[in-house]
This record gives C-alpha cells, structure tokens and sequence, in this order.
C-alpha cells in the first residue's frame, strides 16, 4: 500500500477516536489506523446531569418554601404581634401570643405581666392622688380649726389687758378664752 487513504467514517455525538500512523522499516508511512469506539457513558452523564439538577433545583424549592412557611409561622407573624402590642397594648394580641409557637409565648407572658402592673400602677397613682387630695383637704379644715379658736383666744387676750374693762366682763372673756383652749385640745 503506497498511499493512505482517507476513509469517511459516520462518527455520532459520543464517539472516541484515536489515529495511528504505522511507518515501514523504511520510516515511510504504510498505513493509517483509525480506531472509533460509541461512548454511551457521556449521553448517561448527561441524562444523570441533568437529572441531578433538576432534584436539586426542586428541593432547593421545596426547601425554600418549608423555610418561607416555618419562619413566617415561627418568627414572622409573632413579631408582627410584638409590634402591634408595643403599639396598642391590645390584651387579645397577648393572648395571641402566648398562644405562639417557641420563646414568643414567653413573651407574651413577659408583656401580660406588664400590663397588669402598668394597671395597677395606674390605680395606685390615682388613689395616691385621691389620698393626696384629702390630705389637703384635711390641713385646711385642721389649719381652719386651729386658728378660729386661737384667733378667738389671742383676741380675747388683748382685751382683757385693757384695765376699763368691768369685772362681769372679763369673766366672759375668760370664759371665752378657756372654751376656745378646750376646742383647741377637741
């Protein structure tokens, strides 16, 4: 054989090939070996390939939307309760939350205890208030008490210093004095 020739071989999508030139003794080229082999290992990885990417994109998907419903029921939706009773101090959103999944229902214990307090708080200023209001009206009524009889006896006292004054009525105005020290002590 003096010449290599070319053959046409159909090679497909997955084919291996491998060409060898084999020379004489002479170091010329006799012939060409061309050797071809189908691979179906490559359209396999293929089809596993894609495979694969089609179950991580579903559970990718699956995952996101467990995650998406657990964390919107787990931290989302009692937030948003945290939220609304920082706002409005509402007792049926407590109640909601105590009902929530997780450390929010602490919470929610956390925030009913502060609003009974906040309450009492509350009353305790209004009866403090009360109390200081009838204090009040109490040192007026003692502060009227005390100086009606001691303006009667330090008046009293005045006139009786007086040396014109008869006898009968210096005796009144003792009486008066010693009825007025009396209500002082009632």
């Amino acid at each position: 054989i003096s010449k290599i020739s070319d053959a046409i071989i159909v090679k497909g999508q997955y084919t291996n090939s491998f060409s060898q030139i084999l020379s004489g003794w002479d170091r010329k080229p006799l012939v060409r070996l061309d050797f071809y082999r189908e691979n179906n290992a490559f359209e396999l990885y293929k089809n596993i390939s894609i495979s694969m990417l089609l179950i991580v994109v579903f559970t990718s998907l699956v995952f996101w939307l467990i995650f998406h419903f657990t964390t919107r029921k787990w931290i989302s939706q009692p937030l948003k309760l945290i939220m609304e009773i920082l706002k409005t101090e509402n007792n049926i959103l407590v109640k909601k939350l105590r009902q929530a999944p997780g450390e929010f229902k602490n919470i929610g214990i956390l925030f009913e205890k502060h609003i009974n307090q906040k309450l009492e708080l509350i009353d305790a200023i209004e009866k403090a208030e009360e109390s200081e209001k009838l204090k009040s009206a109490f040192l007026a009524n003692m502060s009227h008490e005390i100086r009606t009889p001691m303006n009667g006896i330090l008046g009293f006292a005045e006139l009786l210093k007086s040396y014109t004054i008869p006898e009968e009525t210096r005796i009144e105005y003792i009486q008066i004095i010693e009825s007025s020290g009396k209500r002082l002590l009632n």
